[in-house]
């Protein structure tokens, strides 16, 4: 595969993936359990803060649809989650279990804003960041 240089002001999100011995055999909400739990602190990185997430995590994280978010967060950069949900075209509930997880692991950033014209509270969705590097250390 063909590596493509990083411009001055792309910006890297950074994953390292643990390869550890798992059961395959666990189910979606025990995976949903755990990635509701606080992560540890992460440790210093010389090229960012480094975070690490198994192999099972990553595949759960990085699916179709959670990837599609992504791309529509950066790209449509919508005002709310409830815009978010319009723009996927999905369940409002599905959308937000997907944004808690992308939270959770750093994929995505909350911002909490009042709407002008309506004075109530909003929660916007930011990707800050124009790529993703995964890393496994073997």
């Amino acid at each position: 595969m063909a590596s493509r240089k990083k411009s001055k002001d792309e910006k890297v999100k950074r994953v390292y993936i643990k390869v550890e011995n798992e059961n395959d055999e666990s189910d979606k909400e025990s995976f949903l359990a755990s990635m509701l739990k606080p992560l540890p602190r992460l440790q210093p990185w010389p090229l960012g803060p480094k975070q690490e997430l198994s192999v099972k995590e990553i595949r759960q994280v990085l699916s179709h649809e959670k990837i599609k978010m992504l791309h529509t967060i950066k790209k449509n950069k919508p005002v709310s989650l409830y815009a978010l949900a319009k723009l996927l075209k999905r369940d409002f509930k599905a959308v937000m279990m997907d944004v808690k997880i992308l939270e959770h692991c750093g994929f995505i950033e909350l911002i909490s804003e009042k709407d002008k014209k309506t004075n109530r509270k909003r929660i916007k969705p930011v990707a800050n960041f124009d790529k993703i590097d995964l890393i496994v250390e073997l």
